[in-house]
Parts: C-alpha cells; sequence; structure tokens
C-alpha cells in the first residue's frame, strides 16, 4: 500500500480495513501509508487483533499534521486496553482534533 501511495499519489478519502488481522506489525506499516493521505477522512480498523502497541502508532499519525482531515476513526472489537485508551483520550484532547470521533 505504500509503495502504491507514493507511486500515484492518489487522494484516498475512505479506507475499511474490517477483520484483516492486521496485529500491531501491520498497523504500523499502514500508518506508513497512511501519512502520504493528507485528504484522508474515514478510517475502519474493526476487528484487527491489535493492541496498545497498534494504537500508539494511530495516535502518533493524530498528533502529527499528516492527517488534519480525519473525523472518523472506527477501531471497534480490537485488543485495546488502557494504556490505549490513555492515548486515544490525548489525541481527542489535542487541539486539532476537536472534530474526530470514534
Amino acid at each position: 500500500l505504500y509503495y502504491t501511495l507514493k507511486k500515484t499519489q492518489v487522494s484516498l478519502v475512505t479506507l475499511e480495513l474490517f477483520r484483516n488481522n492486521l496485529g500491531d506489525s501491520g498497523v504500523k506499516a499502514l500508518i506508513k501509508a497512511l501519512e502520504l493521505c493528507p485528504s484522508l477522512n474515514n478510517l475502519v480498523l474493526g476487528e484487527n487483533n491489535f493492541g496498545d502497541e497498534g494504537v500508539s502508532y494511530i495516535g502518533n499519525l493524530l498528533m502529527s499534521d499528516k492527517i488534519r482531515s480525519l473525523c472518523s476513526l472506527i477501531i471497534v472489537n480490537n485488543r485495546t486496553g488502557l494504556e490505549g485508551c490513555k492515548v486515544l483520550a490525548e489525541c481527542l484532547s489535542h487541539g486539532n482534533r476537536g472534530n474526530l470521533y470514534s
């Protein structure tokens, strides 16, 4: 995905990867690709078997200025624990994330 996005420079608005068993390492690789998608509005990563580590990668992306247009994040039914919830809470309280719903 990273090389395709870098090469084609498509304008990705919605990405739904539901039940793909990405795990933490898959989320890490995906986030690298999504950094090339400043127009991303919707990200669905439900049931992908990632935990707090995966959420921290998502959080890093949310705290950056690389995808400021993201307004919908769905990460239901993963292995998110207390630390992942803290990361998401911090992202939601960050100044440029007032329009993000998860």
